[in-house]
């Protein structure tokens, strides 16, 4: 589970945003990294940063049951991405193999040339990441 993605707006411009059906939270973040797969772009792990995160902030302020969202988005993820309609939640799906979950890398993500602005090349997006891979990157 992640909750702070940075990447290029080449990635934002070749698969779009946030898939905004999955509402709040849950699986939009799964959804963005798959459809970033895809096309070719691979996601790290900065491991030299520390965020500081309390979960769950947004559904208890807006008072958004966060298991009935959960099994809401999960039908919705599970008939975009073609997953058994009885696939229970849980970690680990298996999905097409035309996408190279290899690509994925645990590790320092590449220094970034310039500072991240949301007007500028860079823009930080809230969300998470396919297996807990936050970043984004080409």
């Amino acid at each position: 589970m992640g909750f702070c993605l940075l990447m290029s707006t080449e990635v934002v411009a070749r698969i779009g945003g946030l898939d905004e059906r999955f509402g709040s939270g849950n699986f939009e973040d799964d959804d963005l990294c798959i459809r970033a797969f895809q096309v070719g772009f691979r996601a790290r792990i900065a491991l030299d940063v520390f965020i500081h995160h309390a979960g769950s902030q947004t559904f208890k302020a807006a008072k958004i049951d966060y298991r009935q969202s959960l099994m809401r988005n999960w039908k919705l993820f599970k008939r975009k991405w073609g997953i058994p309609a009885d696939s229970p939640v849980r970690k680990g799906v298996s999905l097409s193999a035309s996408i190279d979950f290899r690509r994925a890398s645990l590790g320092p993500a590449p220094r970034c040339r310039r500072r991240p602005s949301v007007r500028g090349r860079r823009s930080l997006v809230a969300g998470t990441g396919l297996s807990g891979r936050p970043a984004t990157t080409r």
